[in-house]
């Protein structure tokens, strides 16, 4: 799977459920916890997330 076709299923998941874990995506989507978090902090620095602990929140302005 690219990163964008990741970081386009995390954004889908945290339209619907507002947060979402680093483990969670990682099981889902079958690659790595760092994997998952390298997509979080591009995602992060676009403006479109806030990483938390552990996960990620829809950064306020995209809700």
């Amino acid at each position: 799977m690219l990163p964008q076709d990741r970081q386009s299923e995390i954004m889908k998941q945290l339209h619907g459920f507002k947060t979402v874990k680093i483990s969670e995506l990682s099981k889902g989507l079958n690659v790595t916890r760092e994997t998952i978090r390298k997509d979080l902090y591009k995602m992060e620095e676009k403006g479109l997330v806030r990483k938390v602990h552990g996960g990620a929140i829809l950064n306020k302005a995209n809700l």
